[in-house]
């Protein structure tokens, strides 16, 4: 991710927040709305070290909204802020933003975290930049957005009602989700400095692959990306036929950038990078 993207996903950060006032462009490129809570039921447990939402930055909802309600069958509420809905439930959302430069989107994951202001703290005294924040969203928490030291964008998140609880991602869910970054064991001890991640590697069909883990829950996974690409955190979307998907994506405008039998990685028509996946258990062997 790049410096104007980062630039982008501040801006719709101070949009979503009362702080709409302060943000660094002119207001005419900040209109003011509210997130909604993740979660409408009894207060939930918070789990530090879990994704636990993630939204579209986008300048082009429209575009966005018929590429993504196409391809996975999603459907959407909302005009100022974007609920995504799989089967009728929340499970991401899409924020408008005005045009900075070159258009261009980030799906922008939400890490919980037990504490922002903290997690901010540690994140700034070991290479981190904090973008934005830490802020109070009405209904949603308490946030900041973050910048990794290899330039990665995460939202740290203190949900105020509490995390959704964990579920089994079905066809047209999330998956997983994976950093891309040039350093891997750099990044891995930035992140362990901010939430309770563990790493193990298995191999999968046959390669070494590192899992990010809280206890024996696995949250994320870890790619040492190619020099050419900026480090990022990658969704993935859960698919029945990842060739058929990747066919039907390109043919509503998306760039394939990626494919194997089991994975491709997609830039959607309004510039976002997403992954999509078939997922079979039995191609994980642990390593001893």
């Amino acid at each position: 991710m790049n410096r104007r993207a980062l630039s982008w996903l501040a801006l719709a950060l101070a949009a979503s927040t009362a702080l709409a006032a302060a943000c660094a462009g002119p207001p005419a490129m900040a209109p003011r709305f509210e997130l909604p809570p993740l979660t409408t039921a009894a207060a939930q447990p918070v789990r530090p070290g879990a994704f636990v939402w993630v939204d579209l930055v986008t300048d082009d909802v429209a575009k966005a909204k018929a590429f993504y309600g196409k391809l996975f069958g999603w459907t959407f509420q909302g005009d100022d802020y974007v609920s995504v809905l799989h089967d009728g439930a929340p499970i991401a959302g899409m924020v408008p933003i005005a045009r900075l430069g070159e258009p261009r989107s980030e799906w922008v994951a939400n890490l919980s975290v037990s504490d922002v202001d903290q997690a901010a703290q540690v994140a700034r005294e070991n290479g981190g930049e904090i973008q934005r924040g830490p802020v109070d969203a009405p209904h949603r928490g308490r946030l900041a957005l973050l910048s990794d030291p290899a330039g990665a964008a995460v939202l740290l998140l203190r949900a105020g009602g509490g995390d959704p609880p964990d579920r089994e991602p079905s066809v047209g869910d999330w998956l997983w989700r994976e950093l891309w970054t040039h350093d891997p064991d750099a990044s891995v001890d930035f992140y362990k400095k901010l939430v309770p991640w563990e790493r193990e590697n298995i191999q999968l069909d046959g390669n070494t692959y590192a899992i990010l883990k809280v206890g024996d829950a696995p949250q994320a996974g870890l790619m040492a990306a190619p020099e050419d690409v900026d480090p990022l955190w990658l969704p993935y979307v859960r698919v029945e036929d990842v060739a058929d998907t990747a066919r039907r994506a390109e043919a509503l405008g998306a760039r394939v950038v990626l494919r194997d039998a089991h994975t491709s990685i997609l830039v959607d028509p309004t510039g976002a990078a997403i992954g999509v996946q078939f997922w079979d258990a039995s191609r994980v062997e642990r390593t001893p």
